[in-house]
């Protein structure tokens, strides 16, 4: 959000230059901006950390044979390169298409600046409305892989329609659906796609996809761009290109929910034992993983999976059949988390677990019998309990 408004504020300033100073003058106050956004940061730089940066990029041909070599890593490096190259070639079809506005007098040639500068104070702000009011109900509705698909869909629509039909109306349409959604849902659904790596691993690739895929993509794009140019070729040709990236796009996004939940199992594993304060907000898929793993028969896995739930306020998901897991300790976890979320229906099935073979058990359930249904006969009885965790239990329920 602080980077879309940060377009709004440039969008709005330069329309209130192009009333006062010449187009080329923009130039200048554009680098003024971006010195001052470099010099800003080191203000408040942390040697610390940039001394890890640095650390993490002595080895770059080993962190690019771990994208390589890794299924999950290389669809998302293949994304971010796809989806610059695409957007790159949206904006040489939109400022292609509006070279008709002066030539067809719709704008007198100078004021084209100030319509441009008009339609991205526009796109800008369409931006912000969609990352505060649309991008979380989609990520918490469709989940992150399918939100992620939203954006490659709508741009091979929107490309395919200039190819075929041109003209400024859909060249107007194209930027609007990429402006509103380049910085907002894109950029959003992107920066999720790294959160089931570990800490480790997402520090060591992060920085190298967003370099070689977003830089690099470009890079391609503009070369591309340059060669066109020397031939025939006209908007509508560009408009083609990107449709047919767009499609390359939709087909990676397609294929990476698979490796995307393979890749969060594994995760959860050597996470497993950590706290799961570290993970942000799950979507609907990171929750279903989760509730999946509850079936696993490594007990360490289903434990961590439980904690997490439990970190992310969902624990009125986790179905209370899991309390007939063979492991005590999964049990004794599961029945202290439904104590702590005050689950009613556990209690019935907890009355059942008093007898159960394991001490610890029969303690997690004496403690969930005291917040849920306390019982003086129940604490009572279990005084003679022969597990002094379980008798200790009791006596402190009954007090």
């Amino acid at each position: 959000s602080g980077s879309v408004v940060g377009a709004i504020a440039g969008s709005a300033l330069a329309r209130a230059l192009t009333a006062l100073l010449p187009a080329r003058h923009l130039v200048l106050a554009a680098a003024v901006a971006f010195a001052a956004a470099a010099v800003a940061p080191r203000l408040w730089a942390d040697g610390s950390a940039g001394g890890r940066r640095r650390e993490q990029w002595r080895d770059l041909a080993g962190v690019g044979r771990e994208i390589l070599t890794r299924p999950y890593l290389r669809r998302v490096a293949i994304l971010v390169l796809l989806a610059a190259v695409t957007f790159t070639l949206v904006d040489s079809v939109f400022m292609s298409g509006t070279e008709s506005l002066g030539g067809d007098r719709l704008v007198a040639t100078g004021e084209l600046v100030e319509c441009f500068a008009r339609t991205c104070l526009f796109v800008n702000v369409l931006s912000l409305v969609v990352q505060l009011g649309l991008v979380g109900w989609l990520l918490r509705h469709l989940g992150l892989v399918s939100a992620v698909v939203v954006v490659p869909a709508i741009l091979l629509l929107t490309t395919l329609g200039f190819a075929v039909g041109g003209g400024l109306t859909l060249a107007l349409l194209l930027k609007v659906s990429d402006g509103a959604l380049r910085h907002s849902l894109h950029r959003t659904g992107t920066e999720l796609l790294f959160v089931p790596l570990t800490d480790g691993m997402r520090a060591r690739v992060k920085g190298l996809i967003d370099v070689l895929g977003q830089r690099g993509g470009q890079a391609i794009a503009s070369v591309l761009i340059l060669m066109l140019l020397s031939t025939s070729a006209t908007d509508r040709t560009f408009a083609a290109i990107a449709c047919v990236t767009a499609a390359a796009w939709l087909f990676v996004v397609g294929g990476l929910r698979e490796h995307y939940l393979d890749l969060f199992r594994q995760t959860l594993d050597a996470e497993t034992g950590r706290s799961g304060a570290a993970f942000p907000t799950l979507d609907r898929a990171s929750i279903d993983t989760l509730l999946e793993t509850l079936g696993s028969t490594d007990d360490r896995k289903v434990v961590a999976a439980l904690e997490l739930l439990s970190a992310q306020g969902r624990t009125a998901d986790v179905p209370t059949t899991i309390l007939f897991h063979p492991s005590p300790s999964v049990v004794a976890r599961a029945l202290d988390l439904f104590a702590s979320a005050r689950t009613e229906s556990a209690v019935e099935v907890s009355r059942r677990l008093l007898d159960h073979a394991d001490g610890d058990v029969r303690a997690a359930a004496l403690r969930l019998m005291s917040v849920l249904s306390p019982s003086r006969a129940v604490f009572e009885k279990a005084f003679d309990d022969p597990d002094p965790r379980a008798a200790s239990t009791a006596e402190v329920a009954f007090v």
